[in-house]
């Protein structure tokens, strides 16, 4: 378990949208285009098709919601075992995203620029993807293999250790039996207070993470806390967003998580809100 000391200066939250500002393909989308993913559609895997039937309606996915959704859908249908086809789209995923192209990374994107003006003294960096792209940025910017192991914590596992965490919030009303959907199941799970690691921090950044449903259980807790005036004396929030859509999806994740309190969040807390992509 991580532990958060009372001198923490420094949290920074890294998700999907910083591996995307480097040019790398590790979107849902990506994933459903690819061929391992079309090889799951060939073998007629069943959860494969209705994530498919429901990107080709959207032209967008969230898996994670999706996940859920398929295991509701199937409450009539106790029977059915979903569990080997689960696996093998984790499987899928997992091949997938080792052809990502590292070498490809944009060293002047919007992302290495961020790391590069953040890291700059001790800090705890909490990855949420699963490649090795933040890793690499680090040794790029000049931080020391000792100071990279002693700061990041890759919070759903790495594809470079073949321990990726892949699936939904404990919260999710699913089938009793698609308990192994749950992100907490995972043999690799390892729960940590990011609540208090976020609270101890005196400033905390966060960049490409859409802290969307299926994270709320990760967040909620210190997005409702910041509620309350005895927070006003506690670090500055740092929220990086690419563009007026994400500012807004942004928003709508934070006003749900506080309750429809976003107006007594942003009041109490001392919070800069960045747009990543200019």
């Amino acid at each position: 378990m991580y532990q958060a000391s009372s001198d923490l200066k420094k949290v920074v939250i890294i998700g999907n949208g910083f591996d995307l500002s480097l040019g790398l393909k590790t979107s849902y989308g990506d994933f459903i285009k690819s061929t391992q993913f079309q090889q799951l559609l060939d073998n007629k895997n069943s959860i494969a098709e209705k994530l498919h039937q429901r990107y080709n309606e959207a032209n967008w996915i969230d898996i994670e919601n999706q996940l859920k959704k398929i295991s509701v859908s199937l409450k009539k249908d106790e029977d059915k075992d979903i569990k080997p086809e689960f696996t093998l789209l984790c499987d899928a995923l997992m091949s997938y995203l080792g052809t990502i192209d590292y070498p490809q990374i944009n060293m002047s994107s919007n992302a290495v620029k961020f790391l590069e003006h953040v890291v700059i003294d001790e800090c705890i960096i909490l990855d949420y993807n699963y490649t090795s792209a933040t890793e690499i940025i680090l040794k790029k910017i000049g931080i020391t293999n000792g100071e990279i192991s002693s700061w990041l914590k890759k919070v759903h596992g790495s594809l470079a250790a073949k321990n990726i965490i892949f699936g939904i919030e404990d919260s999710a009303k699913i089938r009793k039996r698609d308990v192994f959907l749950k992100k907490s199941s995972n043999n690799f799970y390892n729960a940590f207070a990011l609540e208090k690691l976020m609270n101890a921090s005196r400033d905390l950044h966060i960049f490409g993470h859409s802290l969307g449903e299926s994270d709320h259980s990760y967040f909620k807790s210190f997005f409702v806390e910041r509620t309350k005036r005895t927070n006003l004396a506690k670090g500055t929030i740092y929220l990086h967003h690419f563009g007026s859509n994400a500012l807004d999806s942004l928003n709508s994740e934070i006003d749900q998580m506080t309750g429809n309190k976003m107006n007594l969040f942003k009041r109490y807390s001392p919070i800069e809100l960045i747009d990543s992509s200019k």
